[in-house]
């Protein structure tokens, strides 16, 4: 498999953004009966950005160390496994957890915060008999180490070669210890949720209160609340905070807009508030962000030059 030709945009535009990746390639017999790492993601990004990669063999292993990204799944009819639905699929994963999912179906990681993670691409032999115990309900299984990664396990997550035998052995390991934990399968968000996240992503410019939420839904806000923060990590109203000030750092960084115009035009009726929580989000005022033109957490994806005409 040419590994470099799965990746959207290509790994050269990735490697400049902080990403490395790395591809293993073992020997018939190691590949043919042991568990063996096919490739690495290794990346320490600092703007938000998202990249697509196409269906390969095998399991994924996302160990987030910091910083906050979404991964997204798209099965097909092919791959999608019997009593299972073939609409995508998304979750956010903790920090600090390990996230397992399947690799056959194309993915798309969405960074949307400064993030350090890794994303282990491996295969073997029993990859089916493992899918079967953890990976029926859904395509993903987050695991949470009570004490973070074990030490032991680090090396899987390194560039260096490992022993194919120690690399099968740690590989059986934390699989075999992710079942005797007994952890919880991921749980679908429930669709109002995601409504009221849509509805935050691409109405931020509007007045939302938990209140209409309630009345709309007919859900308890206290409950709203809780099961938004449990799903998306953050409450809806920090969640929509977030996404003005995603959009109010755009126009600063790309136009002439005076502040007060850009408060208004996020949805703050009080340049105050605009002011209070981007330097509560990004660590600076408006003013410093375009004075300054420091890379702020939410700080626009760059963009690709045009395509040359045919």
């Amino acid at each position: 498999m040419n590994w470099e030709n799965i990746y959207t945009p290509s790994l050269t535009i990735l490697s400049n953004l902080g990403y490395t990746f790395t591809s293993f390639t073992p020997d018939q017999e190691t590949a043919q009966y042991l568990l063996h790492r096919t490739a690495l993601e290794s990346a320490a990004l600092r703007v938000p950005m998202s990249y697509s990669a196409a269906a390969s063999p095998g399991l994924g292993l996302l160990c987030l160390r910091a910083g906050r990204l979404q991964l997204r799944l798209f099965p097909t009819e092919q791959n999608t496994p019997p009593g299972m639905s073939s609409v995508e699929e998304t979750i956010s994963p903790a920090e600090g957890s390990l996230l397992l999912f399947r690799c056959d179906m194309p993915r798309r990681i969405t960074v949307s915060a400064p993030s350090d993670y890794t994303v282990l691409l491996f295969d073997g032999h029993s990859i089916p008999w493992y899918i079967g115990k953890l990976l029926t309900l859904s395509s993903f299984f987050q695991w949470h180490p009570m004490t973070g990664l074990p030490s032991e396990l680090l090396s899987l997550f390194e560039n260096r070669q490992e022993e194919p035998l120690v690399c099968h052995l740690l590989l059986t390991k934390l699989l075999t210890q992710m079942i005797l934990d007994g952890a919880a399968p991921i749980r679908k968000i429930p669709p109002y949720l995601k409504e009221i996240k849509k509805e935050l992503d691409t109405q931020y410019y509007k007045k939302h209160t938990l209140e209409q939420f309630e009345r709309k839904y007919k859900i308890n806000r206290y409950r709203i609340c809780r099961e938004f923060k449990e799903h998306y990590l953050s409450s809806p109203m920090q969640h929509l905070h977030k996404m003005r000030i995603q959009a109010s750092a755009e126009l600063l960084a790309e136009t002439t807009v005076k502040i007060h115009e850009i408060s208004y035009e996020v949805g703050y009726e009080n340049v105050n508030h605009l002011i209070h929580h981007f330097k509560k989000i990004l660590g600076c005022t408006p003013t410093e962000y375009r004075e300054r033109r420091i890379t702020p957490s939410f700080s626009p994806a760059p963009r690709l030059p045009p395509s040359p005409p045919a």
